[in-house]
């Protein structure tokens, strides 16, 4: 893998350690950085676009999270220019086992796959080596 740029957003700081751990262990080359609010993510990603900087190419998105949940988030992130996000591949990183959750990622078209907490080395080589 080249160096892909992988954003975890997720309001709990050893979920993100963990994660990072997770994803390092299988792709050393990975670029990851860490949101604990998901409105500076969506900041950052609006700022990279006009600086020219380089977008991720993975989002790791929770869902239960204060100020702005997963759902706002996406939301927000549908209304981003297709530039940004076209190359993007998101995925729901939740513990939330809540069906109406699963339901409606599945039916959001800008979510790739629902995937259980915590993040196994398998959901790691499996959503990015077949991304």
């Amino acid at each position: 893998m080249n160096e892909d740029q992988i954003w975890l957003i997720d309001d709990d700081s050893i979920t993100n350690f963990v994660n990072k751990i997770i994803i390092e262990r299988n792709y050393s080359s990975a670029k990851i950085k860490e949101f604990l609010i998901a409105s500076d993510a969506l900041n950052q990603l609006q700022a990279n676009y006009v600086n020219g900087s380089e977008l991720p190419n993975f989002i790791f998105l929770d869902i239960n999270m204060p100020e702005m949940n997963g759902w706002e988030f996406l939301e927000a992130y549908k209304k981003l220019d297709p530039k940004i996000t076209d190359r993007i591949k998101l995925f729901m990183l939740t513990s939330s086992q809540n069906e109406d959750d699963v339901e409606r990622a599945g039916r959001c078209k800008v979510i790739k796959k629902f995937v259980s907490k915590p993040l196994k080395e398998n959901d790691v080589v499996e959503i990015l080596r077949a991304s």
